[in-house]
């Protein structure tokens, strides 16, 4: 099948605006930017890091989850993102396959790193924008660790404490 110039050229824009979402999800998380971070998600999105109590539904329990255990002051987070692959579906959807490598600093310590892999669908909203309806993380390796001193943790996160 021959494409036009137009279709291969809104196949370009279609993988482009999806490998945007990812970045721009990414920076906010790492530059503890959470007014920007409820617009990149939909209304209806659904999210699983990868633990049974790290499956949230809908923009606002997400972005209220991800600020409650992402926003301590001493918290400095690092995600990598390599290798993306996406698939466009259609005009207003692509899916994609996000390399992850990840370290979580707390207190001047590390607390977690790991690495994995996302699997996404990204959708074209009413808007024109691009947005994340579903995030799916598998590590394929994870490491915590626990800080004590005289028997008393010393830093860590909500959802990392459990």
């Amino acid at each position: 099948m021959v494409r036009s110039v137009e279709e291969r050229l809104r196949i370009i824009e279609i993988k482009d605006a999806a490998v945007h979402s990812m970045y721009r999800y990414w920076r906010c998380l790492d530059y503890k930017l959470f007014d920007e971070l409820p617009d990149v998600f939909t209304e209806d999105a659904y999210g699983d890091w990868g633990q049974p109590s790290w499956c949230k539904t809908g923009r606002a329990e997400i972005c209220a989850w991800l600020q409650a255990n992402e926003s301590h002051p001493d918290l400095r987070l690092s995600h990598f993102g390599h290798n993306p692959e996406i698939f466009v579906i259609s005009d207003t959807e692509a899916h994609g396959i996000f390399k992850l490598q990840d370290l979580v600093m707390m207190g001047g310590m590390k607390i977690m790193a790991g690495f994995g892999q996302y699997r996404m669908v990204f959708v074209e909203c009413g808007d024109g924008a691009w947005r994340i309806k579903k995030l799916n993380l598998n590590y394929a390796y994870r490491e915590q660790m626990q800080h004590f001193v005289d028997d008393a943790l010393l830093v860590t996160t909500p959802e990392l404490s459990k």
